[in-house]
């Protein structure tokens, strides 16, 4: 974690709901450029970029529309485009996978005790989340960067934007959420989901968050994040990181077997490992051995 976001404390905001705003965007774009270079600002004096995700944004009466879905997208692209150097912007189309994969757990990942989660899933450092809230002739658009190891708010922005006809009919059109099931019944399949705790290699314990689906003819995929486990006292000398993995699993002794994929992160000093054993999706609990000498177990259990 860099010290941009160890040394900064929450940034509160107190603006009336009802306040007409003292200047406008000319656009959305705009806008969302503005934004994005606020948060670009923030960073101007640190050396290392950090890696941060752009999530969905929402509506003051928590709908999502095609609007809040509209300023995800942008602001994502914003990031990139002027974020080179301070940010490492995850893609849009990574983000809506993991967050596919989170929501066959069932897990409230915007809920502020779950966001923590999220990030390191991610394998970023922060996360940007938004709302907006719309007025008689403005929208309001706020974002606020979120350090995922605290959960505290490090940085922020806001801008308004004027409320045309294309805006209004943008929010008053909800998204539809596809929250798919992958299952051999009318159930979700229990053991879809995340599964996280730790494991070992050498001397170091590492953080783990794997995200498993396992379809009907029991093949799986899974995205494996790598994360310091500070409680051990080797945080510092673990990276964070996420790879990509596939494999098998046994229906009949719920044996599991996970080859690694490409990395979508890959950090400092880790080789692409696979792991084999046992998952218990009664009991919520993973064991396994990662398929190198020098590591040893893995432990996980499934989050609820």
């Amino acid at each position: 974690m860099s010290q941009f976001l160890r040394g900064l404390g929450a940034v509160i905001l107190l603006v009336s709901a009802t306040a007409s705003p003292a200047k406008s965007a000319e656009s959305l774009d705009a806008a969302v450029a503005a934004i994005a270079q606020r948060f670009v600002a923030s960073r101007v004096n640190e050396a290392e970029p950090i890696r941060v995700a752009v999530t969905a944004f929402v509506q003051s009466d928590r709908k999502t529309t095609q609007f809040t879905n509209l300023l995800m997208i942008a602001l994502t692209g914003k990031m990139v485009q002027f974020g080179d150097g301070a940010f490492r912007v995850i893609e849009r189309a990574q983000l809506e996978t993991a967050l596919a994969e989170i929501q066959l757990s069932d897990v409230p990942i915007f809920d502020r005790d779950t966001a923590q989660e999220l990030g390191k899933f991610l394998g970023v450092d922060a996360l940007i989340v938004g709302e907006i809230t719309p007025l008689s002739d403005h929208v309001r658009l706020d974002a606020r960067m979120i350090d995922v190891e605290t959960i505290e708010t490090v940085e922020q922005a806001y801008e308004w934007v004027p409320l045309t006809p294309t805006v209004q009919r943008q929010l008053e059109t909800l998204a539809i959420v596809s929250r798919p099931r992958v299952s051999k019944g009318d159930q979700p399949d229990p053991r879809n989901g995340i599964w996280r705790g730790t494991g070992t290699c050498g001397d170091l314990t590492i953080g783990l968050a794997v995200s498993i689906i396992v379809t009907p003819d029991d093949k799986v995929s899974a995205m494996q994040t790598y994360y310091p486990a500070k409680q051990f006292g080797n945080g510092e000398s673990v990276q964070s990181g996420t790879l990509a993995m596939a494999g098998t699993i046994d229906p009949a002794t719920n044996e599991i077997r996970l080859l690694p994929g490409e990395w979508i992160n890959q950090p400092r000093g880790h080789g692409a490992l696979g792991f084999a054993g046992t998952l218990d999706p009664n009991a919520g609990v993973l064991t396994a051995q990662y398929d190198h000498g020098e590591c040893g177990e893995i432990n996980l259990r499934r989050m609820n």
